[in-house]
């Protein structure tokens, strides 16, 4: 696994993802990280505080936060493996397009491939917050 975070292998998530094999998985810190992901092969992206029983919890007792949060002035994440067969999965991640009024951005634009969005929270304050193109594409969110 590669690890994103203060403290980890890589400090931003789009690095991890440049760096991942094909079918690697990443494992992110809670926190917020300002920037637009690009995934273009098979990988799972996981919130290290994820869990299967568990939706997203906003804050804990201590008011630290727990999950992940990506924020963007475009896309939020475009999934584009190159083949319908490649899978992402993503678990425990709040994704927000925050793009201007005059041009839309989704926060997730997914081009090809199979794509599990598992306990996400998704926002776009000037698109559609799903947007799934081309045939064979498939978005599953749970």
């Amino acid at each position: 696994s590669l690890m994103v975070g203060k403290n980890a292998d890589f400090a931003t998530i789009s690095e991890a993802i440049h760096k991942a094999s094909p079918g690697a998985q990443i494992l992110v810190d809670p926190g917020i990280y300002n920037e637009s992901l690009f995934i273009n092969k098979s990988l799972s992206l996981r919130c290290i505080n994820f869990n299967e029983s568990n939706a997203i919890h906003f804050r804990d007792g201590k008011n630290t936060r727990k999950w992940v949060e990506i924020r963007s002035h475009t896309f939020g994440i475009h999934c584009h493996p190159y083949a319908t067969e490649n899978r992402i999965h993503i678990f425990g991640f709040k994704i927000i397009s925050e793009g201007s009024s005059k041009k839309h951005y989704n926060a997730a634009y997914i081009t090809s491939g199979a794509v599990t969005l598992r306990n996400c929270i998704l926002s776009s304050s000037s698109g559609p917050v799903v947007a799934a193109q081309y045939p064979g594409t498939n978005v599953t969110m749970q």
